[in-house]
């Protein structure tokens, strides 16, 4: 069990990133290194199970740090995104039935 920092998980030395675990900062997540690649993490969620992603040690993989801050910047802006829709929905609903009546 790992706690997922801004700047990714960190696993024997090593800080694994990916754009999905942006998701879960400052949460505790399941990690599971890949046998056959030490610079791989498998994340999964520890209250039901379910995969997260596979997650990299860019300084092993040889990839850039900032692509992977990129894809979870946009993937957290959509969220946030995503729940203000939710929470003009109700408003712009009543404005329709309103005009509908």
């Amino acid at each position: 069990i790992r706690t997922v920092q801004k700047d990714g998980v960190r696993v024997d030395g090593g800080t694994f990133i990916h754009g999905e675990l942006g998701l879960y900062t400052l949460k505790r997540i399941l990690v599971r290194q890949d046998p056959y690649d030490l610079g791989t993490i498998h994340c999964f969620d520890p209250a039901d199970g379910h995969y997260i992603c596979a997650a990299i040690d860019a300084r092993l993989a040889g990839e850039s740090r900032i692509e992977h801050a990129m894809q979870a910047n946009a993937l957290h802006k959509r969220l946030i995104q995503a729940g203000q829709a939710l929470k003009q929905a109700p408003a712009k609903l009543g404005k329709r039935l309103i005009q509908a009546t």
